[in-house]
């Protein structure tokens, strides 16, 4: 077996947050908020600990916290801003992957209203990292496209 690989599971259990997320218990909280007009807020996250039943121990392949938050504005009527920050913890899978952070900038503007235009910047700071150890992730990268709604 390579070192740093899971061995084979035969159960898991897993640990809940005890947090009310639409009245059921979640291993994860999500929430927005509008606190103007032109601005919306949204934040989640995650907290996994699966334990192998058969060992006691923690599954390091998955992260143990993760999360993302973002705050929109829509600077003109038909034109919207979104800028977003992800994280996720350390994880071992065949190595160990590092934590990281990530920020995005999402821009749209409705050309018509059947028409949008997008553009979108991921690893706005060029941020290197790896979401699969041994495979690193894309540097900077721009994208742009429209979307027609009929």
């Amino acid at each position: 077996m390579t070192s740093g690989a899971q061995p084979p599971v035969a159960a898991t259990r897993a640990l809940p947050v005890s947090s009310i997320v639409a009245g059921d218990l979640a291993p994860s909280v999500i929430s927005a908020a509008r606190p103007t007009a032109t601005t919306d807020l949204r934040a989640a996250y995650a907290w996994q600990s699966v334990i192998n039943a058969n060992t006691g121990q923690r599954l390091r392949n998955l992260p143990l916290h993760q999360g993302s938050a973002s705050v929109g504005w829509r600077f003109l009527p038909a034109a919207y801003a979104n800028f977003g920050l992800r994280y996720r913890d350390m994880i071992e899978n065949y190595g160990t992957g590092s934590a990281f952070l990530t920020a995005d900038l999402r821009l749209s503007y409705d050309l018509t209203d059947a028409v949008t235009l997008h553009g979108r910047v991921e690893n706005l700071f060029d941020r290197r990292y790896e979401e699969i150890y041994g495979h690193a992730a894309a540097g900077r990268s721009a994208y742009a496209g429209l979307s027609a709604r009929f």
